[in-house]
């Protein structure tokens, strides 16, 4: 299955939402695990069910780090501000 399709369908699955899945934004490898990170636009807010969602929430520009790590600033806050 493509990532990109398999994105889709698990976001549509888990979170009840349909998304349009864009372009990738950055890879990351660590060890043998490669992990995608996709620009997606959702049409609706994720409805938390209590087993796959506790909650959600959306973030400040100011958390990313502490949210996805340092090394997320190379790539994440450029691309929030292009976005902003």
């Amino acid at each position: 299955e493509d990532p990109s399709a398999a994105l889709e369908r698990e976001l549509a699955e888990e979170l009840g939402v349909s998304a349009e899945v864009g372009p990738i934004l950055a890879a990351d490898m660590a060890g043998r695990h490669l992990t995608l990170y996709y620009q997606v636009t959702i049409t609706a807010a994720p409805r938390p069910d209590g087993v796959e969602i506790d909650t959600f929430r959306y973030t400040t520009r100011d958390e990313i780090p502490r949210l996805f790590g340092t090394e997320s600033q190379a790539w994440l806050i450029p691309f929030w501000d292009r976005a902003a």
